[in-house]
């Protein structure tokens, strides 16, 4: 049987942050991260989602409560930075997104400007579907780490 969304996700949160920027900026950046990965988990067969640095610490977490937030997040910068040198050694074009089959889970890892993107997904998740809504989170979660660029130059 096919995997669908439950509901479409709602990444688009431009205007929303740019309002509650100018009251509070940091405050407005880190819950526009938490909306980010709230509406990825909304994608049929994603169980939890981590944004992480390149240093392993994570900066947004929305995992089930089982499931140990430092260790993904370090997994997360483990992972994809071992992806990027693989590839990077091959010279077959930049890091896009890893993807991570075990036995119990699948795992999705996705490069950024500020680290690395975790989703952890059910078995039988549906790999294009959480992809495709992985790249629309990264392009929020790239704007929202543009946003707090600027503020902190200010």
């Amino acid at each position: 049987m096919p995997r669908s969304r439950t509901r479409s996700p709602d990444y688009t949160q431009a205007a929303e942050l740019r309002d509650s920027m100018r009251a509070d900026p940091e405050c407005a950046i880190a819950s526009g991260l938490d909306a980010t990965l709230e509406g990825l988990l909304s994608t049929t067969g994603a169980v939890g989602a981590i944004l992480a640095t390149t240093d392993g610490l994570p900066l947004a977490v929305r995992l089930p409560a089982r499931q140990d937030r430092d260790s993904l997040a370090a997994a997360a910068a483990a992972l994809g930075g071992l992806a990027a040198q693989v590839l990077s050694r091959l010279e077959r074009g930049g890091f896009e997104l890893a993807v991570f089959d075990a036995e119990k889970m699948r795992v999705f890892v996705r490069p950024l400007s500020l680290g690395f993107l975790l989703v952890v997904g059910e078995t039988e998740a549906n790999v294009g579907l959480i992809a495709e809504d992985m790249r629309r989170a990264a392009s929020d979660l790239e704007m929202a780490a543009a946003a707090l660029s600027i503020n902190n130059r200010d």
